[in-house]
């Protein structure tokens, strides 16, 4: 399996344990509210990553842009993207059509709170995982030969 497809599985996997962990903290919550943290914070997760994570690195990879400073900070701007489409995804489907509450959703200091604790450093972490496991800054040719060409000069 190639490692950037398990890097993003696993980070895909931490968040939803990590966000879990976090809810738990500030008491036990029941069990029927871990499954209902859990499978919405899975969905989010892979949301996230499909749709901005993968792009992401496909993007500072072609780019080489693999320094390890990088992976937290994408990692933060992913996270905080999705936890802003997730919060205006949820305004839509609470309106009743009163754009009113889409907008105040998306302006409500509940959104920032959460990026700046947990969301942020959760996406922080997980950029680094996924840079530790996949890492983006190794060559993907299989072998230090010293010929970086594609084909060989005769």
């Amino acid at each position: 399996m190639d490692r950037s497809i398990l890097a993003f599985l696993v980070a895909g996997l931490t968040v939803p344990v990590l966000v879990a962990a976090w809810f738990s903290s500030g008491g036990a919550p029941k069990f029927s509210d871990y499954v209902l943290i859990f499978g919405v914070s899975t969905i989010i997760s892979f949301g996230g990553i499909l749709f901005l994570g993968v792009p992401a690195y496909s993007f500072l990879r072609a780019r080489n842009w693999t320094a390890f400073w990088i992976a937290p900070l994408v990692g933060f701007i992913v996270a905080t993207v999705a936890w802003y489409v997730f919060n205006l995804l949820f305004g839509l489907a609470f309106s009743r059509g009163q754009w009113s509450y889409v907008l105040s959703r998306l302006i409500d200091p509940f959104p920032l709170d959460g990026v700046l604790w947990p969301v942020g450093p959760i996406g922080a972490f997980v950029g680094i995982l996924v840079w530790l496991i996949a890492r983006p800054d190794r060559s993907t040719t299989g072998g230090n030969t010293g010929n970086t060409d594609k084909y060989p000069k005769y």
